[in-house]
């Protein structure tokens, strides 16, 4: 890969590592009939156990510390953030849709973090400020949104970054050339940003809440609290999910969970004891990433259900998005594609 801004890599290697999962789907089918009652009594059943998925985790682009991704239909646009024992190593990709070619966005970068999609641009954050590039085979040189001491997460609504900073959520317009505009004065510890275009939707690590406004900042409502550091969100389907990083110190466990985006009852999808990374939404499932050295890829229904595993014995998977029957993931040393059949 070359260095510098609109470098051009070709990647026809074949991929670093291949995983094959198949779901446990199967599992109720092939224990012995003496047994159902013990089943029953453990109350399990068919809506619990996964059904089989078979799918390809590979590599298609070599990179350190991808920890974010986004995905339209112009390409795959992944944060890799580098060796954090170095400065300026970390860049901005773009992997075409068949996941053959890399565009490196911009390069040199100190601390890239976020990634989001809109406005015909790439958007994200350095520990200085709000970037873009304009999305594509051939993006356009990076432009500086706006400069901000350490934003903590970026999405956007009709052209201008949303973005969060200094326990608020402020608006910025490019260009425009004024000072960011306060939405919210007191989001708490906002780590993620999501949006459905009419509202804005983020997670208060701090507070252990996920919050919803209007695009304005107006109309505030707490959709959950009691949220043990909530890291990472996703809207879409009329559905919010979010994901938790647990508290081994009190025995607090990790979830997946989702509510209504109008608000409503919160539903636990998944628990582990700690270490869930990014999630996402799409088609009516909740796909999510764990983290640390026994790292996974799951997905499940938003209505619930048997959880379906894509990808195990991995290590240090996070950030993950979706388009159609791809699903794809960061990691420590690339950007994955996992393709689902």
């Amino acid at each position: 890969m070359t260095d510098g801004q609109g470098a051009h890599v070709s990647h026809s290697n074949p991929p670093k590592s291949l995983h094959e999962t198949r779901g446990l789907g199967h599992c109720l089918a092939t224990v012995p009939r003496r047994l159902a009652p013990m089943l029953a009594l453990l109350s399990l059943s068919l809506a619990a156990c996964p059904s089989p998925v078979r799918a390809t985790l590979a590599r298609v682009a070599p990179a350190a510390d991808v920890d974010a991704v986004a995905v339209d239909a112009t390409g795959v646009y992944a944060v890799a953030a580098g060796d954090p024992l170095a400065y300026h190593d970390g860049a901005i990709l773009r992997v075409s849709p068949d996941g053959r070619d890399v565009v490196v966005v911009a390069a040199d970068l100190n601390d890239p973090l976020h990634v989001a999609l809109g406005a015909g641009h790439v958007w994200w954050l350095t520990e200085d400020g709000v970037h873009r590039a304009s999305a594509g085979a051939s993006p356009g040189a990076p432009e500086v949104v706006a400069p901000l001491d350490h934003p903590s997460a970026l999405t956007v609504v009709d052209g201008a970054a949303i973005v969060g900073v200094d326990g608020a959520i402020v608006r910025v317009v490019p260009g425009a050339g004024d000072e960011p505009a306060v939405l919210v004065a007191d989001a708490g510890a906002v780590t993620d940003l999501a949006t459905d275009g009419a509202s804005i939707y983020w997670t208060d690590a701090a507070g252990g809440r996920v919050v919803r406004a209007d695009a304005t900042g107006a109309s505030v409502t707490v959709l959950a609290t009691d949220q043990v550091g909530p890291v990472a969100l996703a809207v879409a389907d009329g559905a919010v999910a979010w994901v938790t990083a647990g508290d081994s110190s009190s025995d607090r466990e990790a979830t997946v969970a989702t509510v209504p985006a109008a608000g409503g009852a919160v539903k636990v999808l998944a628990r582990r004891g700690y270490g869930y990374e990014d999630v996402a939404i799409s088609a009516g499932w909740v796909y999510w990433t764990w983290g640390d050295m026994f790292s996974s890829a799951h997905r499940v229904r938003l209505t619930g259900g048997g959880q379906q595993p894509l990808a195990e014995d991995q290590t240090d998977l996070d950030g993950i998005a979706v388009a159609g029957a791809d699903v794809w993931i960061g990691g420590p040393d690339g950007v994955y594609r996992l393709t689902l059949r």
